[in-house]
C-alpha cells in the first residue's frame, strides 16, 4: 500500500524526476492502481478512476462540476476569479470548464462546425493537406513524424475551420502551449507563471482585433459564428472568454489528434501483423483508428471535476468538495471490459467502446473531425507510401499526467 501510495504521489507531482519513468510506460502502474482499487483516493484528495464502468458513470454524472470555482460562495467568486493568473482565467473560460446551461449553449454553437455533414465537406481539403505534408517526406531517409507531419495536419485543418491566417496560426500555437504549461496540477515556478501570462496577454490582444474584424465583416468560419452568436446572447461573453473557446477548440483540435497519429505509427511498428492487415485491406482503416484510440490514446486523463454533492462511484462515496478524474489510458485497458487489453488488435469487435473522446455531455465535439483526419492520414500511408519503421531504439515520451505523447518519433520508410 505505501509503495503504491508513493507511486501515486510521484505520478501527480509535476517536475518530480522519478515521474519520467512512469511516463515512459504508465500501463503497469495503471494495472497496479486498478488492482488495488479502481476508484483510488490520493493524498491530495484527488480520486483516480481506472476502470471502465466507473469512468463511464463519472463522465455522465451531473453532480460533478467542471467549474473549478463551483463551490466558491457567490460573494467571493469574482475576487477568486480575478486572483487567478491571466493564462488560467483565459484557459478556464473554455466550455470544457463550464457547467450547464452555459456548457450546453456553447456546445450547441461549436457543434455546428463539426457535424458529420460539415466534416464531409472538408474531406477533400483534409486529404490535400495530408498529401502536401507527406509528399516532401517521401524521399527522406529519416524524419521526425511528430514535428514534420503529425502536428501540422490537424493544426492546419482546425485553423482553416476557425478562419485563422497562417501567421496567426503559428503565433497561436506558441501562445496556447505557453498557457497550457501551467494548467497541470501542482506548483509552478514564478517565472513560468509570468511567461504564461505574457503569452496570454499577447493572445488576448491579437484576438481582440480578430473579433472586432469579424463583427464588422463576418466570414464563413467558426470564429465568425462564435462572435455572432455571442452578440445575440442575453449574457454575452467577454473577449477573454471568447479567446478561451478558441483555445479549447485549437488544443482539442490539434494536440490530441497529432499524438494519436504518432501513437498509431508506434503501435503498427510494434505489431507489424496488424499493419499488414490494413495495407492488404484499407477498408479496415476505420477499425484500426478505434483500436489506436483504445490501445494508446493521446489523452492520459480527464481534467479533474469537483463533487458538488456526495456522489457514489463504484464502492465509494465521493464527498462533496473533493475532486475526481478518470485515467483514460487505464480505463481503455480495463480487462473487465476488453479481452487481452494490452494487445493491439484492429479486429477487436468492441474497440469502439473506448472513452478516448469522453462520454455523455462532455463527449468531444470534434470527434467526427478527428476521426476524418486520422482515417485520411492512415489510409494514405497504407495505400500510397511504403510502411513506416520506427528508428528510435526507445521512444521518449513527454513527462505529463495529461498527455500520452512522444517528444519526437524518428521514422524511416521500410522500402
Amino acid at each position: 500500500m505505501s509503495a503504491l501510495n508513493d507511486e501515486v504521489n510521484i505520478y501527480l507531482t509535476p517536475g518530480d524526476p522519478r515521474r519520467a519513468e512512469i511516463s515512459q510506460d504508465p500501463y503497469p502502474f495503471y494495472e497496479r492502481l486498478r488492482a488495488h482499487d479502481p476508484v483510488y483516493r490520493s493524498d491530495q484528495s484527488l480520486w483516480l478512476i481506472t476502470s471502465w464502468d466507473e469512468a463511464s458513470q463519472f463522465a455522465k454524472e451531473e453532480c460533478f462540476s467542471r467549474d473549478p470555482l463551483a463551490l466558491t460562495p457567490p460573494a467571493a467568486r469574482a475576487q477568486a476569479w480575478e486572483s487567478l493568473p491571466l493564462a488560467t482565467r483565459v484557459f478556464l473560460s473554455g466550455m470544457m470548464f463550464r457547467d450547464d446551461p452555459e456548457h450546453a449553449r456553447l456546445r450547441r454553437l461549436v457543434h455546428k462546425a463539426f457535424t458529420p455533414a460539415r466534416v464531409r465537406q472538408s474531406q477533400a481539403s483534409i486529404e490535400q493537406t495530408a498529401r502536401d505534408l507527406l509528399e516532401p517526406l517521401r524521399e527522406r531517409e529519416t524524419f521526425d513524424f511528430v514535428s514534420e507531419f503529425a502536428v501540422h495536419l490537424p493544426t492546419q485543418v482546425i485553423c482553416r475551420v476557425m478562419g485563422m491566417s497562417a501567421s496567426t496560426t503559428e503565433a497561436f500555437v506558441r501562445w496556447t502551449e505557453g498557457m497550457l504549461d501551467i494548467q497541470e496540477p501542482g506548483d509552478h515556478p514564478e517565472s513560468l507563471l509570468r511567461e504564461a501570462d505574457r503569452k496570454a496577454q499577447e493572445c488576448l490582444d491579437a484576438f481582440t482585433g480578430i473579433f472586432a474584424a469579424r463583427r464588422r465583416q463576418p466570414t464563413d468560419d467558426l470564429i465568425s459564428d462564435l462572435v455572432a452568436a455571442n452578440a445575440a446572447d442575453d449574457e454575452p461573453m467577454t473577449d477573454e472568454q471568447l479567446v478561451g473557446q478558441c483555445i479549447l477548440l485549437h488544443t482539442g483540435g490539434h494536440e490530441t489528434t497529432a499524438y494519436v497519429l504518432a501513437n498509431g505509427v508506434i503501435a503498427f511498428d510494434r505489431f507489424p501483423g496488424q499493419r499488414a492487415l490494413v495495407r492488404s485491406d484499407p477498408s479496415l482503416v476505420p477499425r484500426a483508428i478505434e483500436e489506436i484510440l483504445r490501445y494508446d490514446s493521446s489523452g492520459r486523463q480527464l481534467y479533474a471535476r469537483t463533487a458538488v454533492a456526495d456522489v457514489p462511484i463504484g464502492d465509494h462515496v465521493i464527498p462533496r468538495g473533493e475532486r475526481v478524474t478518470a485515467i483514460i489510458g487505464a480505463v481503455n485497458r480495463d480487462p473487465r471490459k476488453f479481452e487481452r487489453p494490452g494487445v493491439f488488435d484492429i479486429m477487436r469487435p468492441d474497440a469502439g467502446r473506448h472513452l478516448a473522446f469522453g462520454a455523455g455531455p462532455t463527449f468531444c465535439a470534434g470527434a467526427h473531425l478527428a476521426r476524418a483526419e486520422l482515417e485520411t492520414a492512415f489510409r494514405l500511408l497504407s495505400t500510397q507510401f511504403p510502411p513506416l519503421r520506427v528508428v528510435d531504439d526507445e521512444v521518449a515520451y513527454i513527462d505529463t499526467a495529461l498527455k500520452r505523447a512522444p517528444e519526437r518519433l524518428t521514422v524511416a520508410w521500410d522500402r
